[in-house]
């Protein structure tokens, strides 16, 4: 079991919380006690390509690819966000069971505002020429379902700019 507990910010705001505005309750943060200080970093802000060859690794890509393709330009917290990207883990130990628990997520929106590390439409063309589908994403035919295109991003900008000019 992993302890937890809530801590909000308050002014000064940090850095890392992107927040600006004064006068307001600051973020807050779910915090645990105790993590190994050893982790894996399976993707970068603004680097996607593989690091490693292994399975899990495998899984956290093709995740990545999924989010992407499944949100069609929303992800599923309402959040205007495209893509799932800077990716950590830490191997805990958890009621006996070694399990790589996920952490520093962060995303890529349209906007650019979701955020610290949001770099909007530059991050996700970064993502779509540095993605390289793997065997795992070509088993689960994500390629197919959910191709990584300039396109797409074409596709989302006429639609944006159509509903701006009306």
């Amino acid at each position: 079991i992993a302890h937890t507990y809530l801590v909000q910010e308050t002014e000064p705001f940090s850095l890392v919380s992107s927040t600006t505005n004064t006068g307001t309750e600051g973020p807050t943060w779910l915090v645990e006690r105790r993590r190994p200080s050893a982790t894996t970093k399976f993707t970068g802000t603004m680097s996607h390509q593989a690091r490693r060859t292994d399975r899990l690794s495998a899984i956290i890509h093709a995740f990545s690819h999924f989010v992407y393709g499944y949100s069609k330009g929303k992800l599923l917290s309402c959040a205007p966000a495209r893509l799932t990207v800077h990716i950590k883990g830490t191997l805990t130990n958890i009621e006996g069971k070694d399990i790589m628990v996920l952490f520093d997520l962060m995303t890529h929106t349209e906007s650019g505002v979701s955020g610290v590390g949001d770099w909007g439409d530059e991050g996700i063309r970064t993502y779509i020429d540095e993605h390289d589908c793997q065997d795992l994403c070509k088993n689960l035919g994500l390629n197919d379902m959910y191709p990584l295109t300039q396109e797409v991003l074409v596709e989302a900008d006429d639609v944006e700019a159509d509903s701006n000019s009306s």
